[in-house]
């Protein structure tokens, strides 16, 4: 699908934008693309393979684990969940945290107001300084937005560009339990509280076929290298 008419059917599928989020001219220099995919698809890795192509990637990811460091946040979550969100060493425990957090939605409703604001405030202000850039270059930057729940989160309403991953649901499942140490069928569950793969799908410009990561990365470098003609 071509980005035109993937802006245009996001219009019609998606929610508002959120209240935080500037609106998409916030940033005229900057061309922003975001990845889909299912839980353990590969989303970072693609993010990753356009990195090295030149693009600013920005990992919530990597913002939401360094704010879980802080002691702001270990206080707050000991004072509410008790000493089962600590490991022996006194850090938090993400894998028990993380359980509580899907069990119960008003758990992951308080945690996401402890962790969420700072990771957007970083984010957006990465964005302001690489927009400044691209004015003082005079050359327009390329963004990756490396949020696990793009559409979810409302982050995808300032991408230019939305790609999907397509990974058969049984690598995907093998990844989580190899890389993650996740049970069988934890990859499931934890679908089931997202918006749906094929609602997904349907938002994104792009399918790219993701069981080899070299594939996918030569799929991943041509697509930027022709978007990169086609834009700049």
């Amino acid at each position: 699908m071509h980005d035109e008419a993937s802006r245009s059917l996001r219009a019609r599928e998606l929610a508002p934008p959120p209240s935080w989020l500037p609106p998409r001219v916030r940033f005229p220099h900057l061309r922003i693309a975001g990845v889909l995919g299912g839980v353990a698809s590969g989303k970072s890795t693609a993010a990753r393979v356009l990195e090295e192509a030149g693009c600013l990637r920005l990992d919530a990811d990597a913002l939401a684990r360094a704010r879980l460091d802080t002691g702001e946040v270990r206080s707050a979550l000991l004072a509410r969940f008790g000493p089962q969100v600590l490991d022996a060493c006194g850090q938090v425990d993400r894998a028990a945290l993380a359980q509580l957090a899907f069990a119960a939605p008003s758990a992951r409703r308080e945690l996401e107001e402890l962790i969420h604001p700072e990771v957007r405030r970083q984010m957006l202000a990465a964005l302001e300084e690489e927009e400044g850039r691209s004015l003082a270059s005079g050359t327009p930057r390329w963004v990756v937005l490396d949020v696990p729940l793009l559409v979810e989160s409302g982050w995808i309403h300032l991408c230019d560009h939305v790609l999907f991953l397509e990974t058969p649901a049984a690598l995907r499942d093998a990844r989580a339990r190899a890389d993650r140490g996740w049970n069988a069928g934890e990859v499931a569950r934890r679908e089931a509280a997202q918006v749906p793969l094929e609602v997904k799908r349907r938002l994104a410009e792009r399918i790219f076929a993701n069981e080899d990561v070299a594939a996918l990365r030569e799929q991943l470098l041509a697509w930027l290298r022709d978007a990169r003609e086609r834009r700049d």
